[in-house]
């Protein structure tokens, strides 16, 4: 074949804690999180990925990517800003967001996968990313690349006891899934913070559920890969912060607070 390599996007959209404060833990955005501001650990884990192609941030204002240019410079991270009226509260939707700097970023250059970290979705081992990426690329090549029985997307979760069925005609149940949002039985999965797909399939998605057209766009076959709890910890609440700071010093600060430089050091240049 041709053999060209499947590129991988990353695009992290950030508040400007200054201004514009988290509605459930105000200073989210600009407190340290063991050290550092959890946009400086999101960057530091997108350095040092291997199989991210192009890492951008998406800002709220020129005001707000000025304060994270010294970050962004230091760790590679392109900023973008969005546009005014994306702040505007009627289009301020993460996923509106996302696809609008998606689509400006694919009339210039084609990458043909997707990933959206969250700065506060912190606990993410050095690796993290690129475990998505080789798992993802692992399972469509034994596919051939069809994906007529499950979506190009690989959904990241836990285990859990929250089960989703569906009864035929008759009342029987059968185990369904998985559908976005929602744990899945036997499984998981909480499948919307961490996930990789192709963006070609991202597009497609996000205009059924924009358009509110097809009462099943939030239903689809994903990939599914189990990953550990204490990665999962998605921070709203004071709570959450606390649990995601002793799973970041008990599993990654352990190894050194140079882990992630380590794991770039592993394979850059090679």
């Amino acid at each position: 074949m041709y053999d060209v390599p499947c590129r991988t996007l990353s695009i992290t959209l950030t508040r400007d804690g200054a201004v514009n404060p988290s509605r459930r833990l105000p200073d989210k955005h600009s407190r340290l999180f063991c050290g550092k501001t959890l946009d400086e650990w999101t960057m530091i884990q997108l350095w040092s990925s291997k199989h991210i192609s192009r890492a951008v941030f998406v800002c709220e204002t020129e005001k707000h990517a000025l304060r994270l240019s010294f970050l962004a410079k230091k760790y590679g991270i392109e900023l973008m800003v969005r546009d005014k009226e994306l702040l505007h509260p009627h289009n301020d939707s993460g996923s509106v967001v996302v696809t609008h700097a998606l689509t400006r970023i694919l009339t210039k250059e084609y990458y043909s996968l997707l990933m959206t970290p969250f700065v506060i979705s912190p606990v993410r081992p050095p690796g993290f990313f690129d475990m998505f990426v080789e798992e993802y690329l692992t399972r469509a090549a034994e596919s051939g690349g069809d994906f007529t029985f499950s979506a190009p997307t690989l959904l990241g979760g836990w285990q859990a006891d929250i089960s989703l069925w569906s009864l035929d005609e008759a009342g029987v149940s059968t185990k369904v899934g998985p559908r976005m949002l929602t744990r899945q039985a036997n499984y998981l999965f909480s499948c919307s913070q961490h996930w990789i797909c192709a963006t070609w399939w991202h597009l497609g998605q996000m205009a059924k559920w924009f358009a509110r057209d097809d009462s099943d766009a939030g239903d689809y076959h994903g990939m599914m890969l189990e990953i550990p709890q204490w990665t999962d910890i998605h921070i709203d609440t004071e709570d959450d912060w606390e649990q995601a700071e002793y799973w970041f010093q008990k599993k990654i600060l352990v190894k050194g607070e140079d882990c992630y430089h380590k794991y770039r050091e592993s394979w850059y240049g090679k």
